[in-house]
């Protein structure tokens, strides 16, 4: 069965959550993309598990991802055409299956200077 998991990109802090079980500050990330921190609901910009990568750190949609053997580097969007989770780089769509090789580098929003 496949995790289930999300994170939260904090616009106003300018930093990402996770969402932990095991912290002092409860956070709920529903299913309609609505955070809410301890009652108060929050604009945070959601994203998605999708599994690991290559050094079996968590992949996450909006991270950058380095491609294997190509080296090109994109980023991990959803796709409404496929029903799925794709790498864009640049214009191109490629399709993420479980043996495609990844290295996540980074994500859009702390290291938008990647793309």
């Amino acid at each position: 069965m496949k995790d289930i998991k999300f994170r939260a990109w904090d616009r106003a802090n300018k930093k990402m959550l996770y969402d932990d079980p095991h912290s002092s500050i409860h956070r709920m990330m529903t299913w309609s993309g609505i955070v809410y921190s301890n009652g108060v609901q929050q604009e945070y910009e959601m994203m998605q598990y999708i599994g690991k990568d290559i050094d079996d750190r968590e992949i996450y949609e909006g991270d950058l991802v380095k491609c294997f053997p190509s080296g090109l580097i994109g980023q991990v969007v959803w796709d409404d055409q496929s029903s799925g989770f794709v790498v864009l780089i640049g214009r191109d769509i490629v399709t993420i299956y479980p043996s495609f090789r990844r290295q996540v580098i980074g994500n859009i929003y702390e290291n938008p200077e990647l793309l």
